[in-house]
């Protein structure tokens, strides 16, 4: 796990400044992994890796991370996260440029796999996909997928982003009482699904002031 950068064991690093590329994990974190921690991952670049779990760029796993900067793009995961996968504790991303990830088969969140609280601000969130078809309606959130948590989701721009079968082209939140406002949400595309801007599931979300085309 970590193909570039591993984190555990209650550290708070600094992440900061790096390029991040080309790496593949056999299993979570095709850049980096963290658990247990409390990192800062600040104004990276992380290109083109793979993860064989969830994560394809960064994956973050009972911690509290703060996710600021970055340009994550190019990267895979095979099931869950295809930029950034994380899930419980309370995550901070914020002023990311999130684009061209993929999973490697159907599985929830192209961008963006968040099952924490979670604040997801400023961000671009665009061309990431979900592209497989090897069954029915599997894929969600081509952008983001938020499932149990309380999060705001505002003022990002969610675009371009894809899924061959599924719902959710933009955000799906599943479960969630999630504040999603004053975003764009445009020119997503699901080919066999429904749901291409927002897609809601149980929760109670507010969803305000947002503009979907």
């Amino acid at each position: 796990e970590g193909g570039g950068i591993y984190c555990n064991a209650n550290s708070n690093s600094i992440i900061n400044n790096n390029i991040i590329s080309n790496n593949t994990a056999s299993a979570n974190g095709g850049g980096i992994f963290c658990l247990n921690a409390s990192p800062t991952i600040k104004n990276n670049t992380l290109l083109n890796n793979i993860s064989f779990g969830a994560g394809g760029g960064i994956y973050c796993n009972t911690s509290s991370s703060n996710i600021t900067g970055n340009t994550i793009t190019g990267n895979t995961g095979k099931s869950n996260g295809g930029g950034i996968y994380f899930s419980i504790g309370n995550t901070v991303i914020d002023s990311n440029t999130v684009s061209n990830n993929s999973l490697q088969q159907n599985g929830q969140g192209g961008g963006i796999y968040c099952e924490a609280n979670a604040t997801i601000t400023n961000n671009i969130i665009s061309g990431n996909s979900i592209p497989y078809a090897s069954c029915s309606y599997c894929g969600a959130g081509g952008g983001i997928y938020c499932k149990g948590s309380v999060s705001v989701i505002s003022n990002n721009t969610i675009s371009t982003n894809t899924i061959t079968s599924g719902y959710g082209g933009g955000i799906y939140n599943d479960g969630t009482s999630a504040n999603i406002t004053n975003n764009t949400i445009n020119n997503n595309i699901i080919s066999n699904g429904s749901g291409v801007g927002i897609i809601t599931v149980g929760g109670v979300p507010l969803i305000s002031y947002n503009t979907i085309t």
